[in-house]
């Protein structure tokens, strides 16, 4: 039986992506806004991707976000099996997020709003993850 594949050592994560994790553990998916140009980038870096300036801060996104791709994983190595994996497009921010898509693939569409939600790996940490939106008036 094979067994889960362990988690990294977070204590060997640069300091963006680790003050990144330590506000996922509080329910804020915040990522790294530059204070010169105003551009919201993921994944958090220490400069802007726009302009290189070292001049960022966290923000959390305020854009819906929409399903861009997704696939099924059969054997996975920390979930449940079968899990599916999902590429993100948050409004306003440049850059896609790969996460986890809490959700049956049968019920997705490609072009989705998703809502964010989180789930505890243990040790601590919670990853973000994304599940359908719920239509209004629903």
């Amino acid at each position: 039986m094979t067994q889960p594949m362990g988690w990294p050592d977070w204590r060997d994560v640069d300091g963006r992506m680790l003050e990144f994790l330590e506000r996922l553990k509080e329910r804020e998916f915040a990522t790294t806004f530059c204070d010169d140009c105003e551009t919201c980038f993921f994944p958090p870096q220490g400069f802007c991707p726009e302009c290189f300036s070292e001049k960022v801060s966290f923000k959390e996104p305020e854009g819906k976000a929409t399903l861009y791709a997704f696939t099924q994983i059969d054997r996975s190595f920390r979930f449940a099996a079968p899990d599916v994996i999902g590429v993100v497009e948050i409004e306003g921010v440049r850059g896609r997020v790969l996460s986890r898509i809490d959700a049956p693939i049968e019920e997705l569409e490609i072009g989705m709003d998703l809502t964010l939600d989180f789930i505890d790996v243990g040790e601590g940490y919670l990853l973000h993850q994304f599940r359908p939106a719920m239509p209004a008036g629903a």
